[in-house]
């Protein structure tokens, strides 16, 4: 299956009434649906990079538009607590300055359409954010402030911002050991110096002691505590 059949549904971001019909609509099926095999069977993941060819960036891409949707909508079907959930217009932001670390994730449900299930993301941050996470995470008190590079570096520090999958296909599934396997192989094929990640669960917390990072330290962003995670190394590897 290619991407235009994968996308050919999925609105681009010119109506905000469509717009905001389609989430629904989306978020709907998705509660509804059985996952049963067949649906299971169509679990497909496509990368947001693009190569724009206007003064516009990516918002002069319909695919792009199309993804960071896909991307929100399945962040909020795979996260019930709004602190959990990621900001519409910080999601833009960040898959914009670098679509490179995102794929989403697809399945197509009972009605035919392909709805998005999961997303991955990472990007590349200054090392004077990575240092300030480190020694003063007090100090940050909104993710906002972890902004992405637009390119990597030879030997970049990398922000784990995201990988999940809607709670159907967690826990010893195929698609999430897939979604998993994918992402890690992405971070394996970076020089890297140095992940951070931030996190409100256990869930989350899991996660970052899977790539080998430690507990540093706690922001806190509008009354809530937000742990950081990290893992550095003198030397880049691989």
């Amino acid at each position: 299956m290619g991407q235009t059949e994968v996308l050919q549904k999925i609105p681009d971001l010119r109506d905000q009434t469509v717009v905001e019909r389609w989430v629904e609509t989306r978020r709907e099926a998705l509660a509804g649906s059985s996952f049963s095999e067949a649906i299971r069977s169509t679990f497909v993941g496509i990368d947001l990079e693009v190569s724009p060819q206007s003064i516009l960036g990516p918002f002069s891409s319909p695919q792009w538009q199309r993804l960071a949707l896909s991307a929100f909508l399945s962040d909020w079907a795979c996260y019930s607590e709004p602190a959990d959930r990621v900001d519409f217009s910080r999601l833009l932001y960040v898959t914009g300055t670098f679509p490179h670390g995102f794929r989403v994730w697809f399945c197509r449900l009972e009605d035919g359409e392909f709805t998005p299930v999961g997303y991955t993301g990472w990007y590349p941050i200054a090392s004077s954010i990575f240092e300030l996470m480190l020694e003063k995470p007090e100090t940050i008190t909104h993710r906002g402030f972890i902004a992405p590079l637009p390119k990597l570096e030879l030997a970049s520090y990398l922000y784990l911002f995201n990988a999940s999958i809607v709670p159907q296909l967690r826990r010893g599934t195929a698609q999430s050991s897939l979604l998993m396997r994918r992402f890690c192989e992405d971070l394996g094929n970076v020089q890297k110096r140095g992940l951070v990640s931030v996190t409100v669960s256990e869930d989350g917390a899991r996660f970052s002691r899977r790539f080998g990072m430690t507990h540093m330290g706690t922001m806190t962003v509008d009354g809530t505590a937000e742990e950081i995670y990290a893992r550095t190394q003198s030397k880049p590897w691989t």
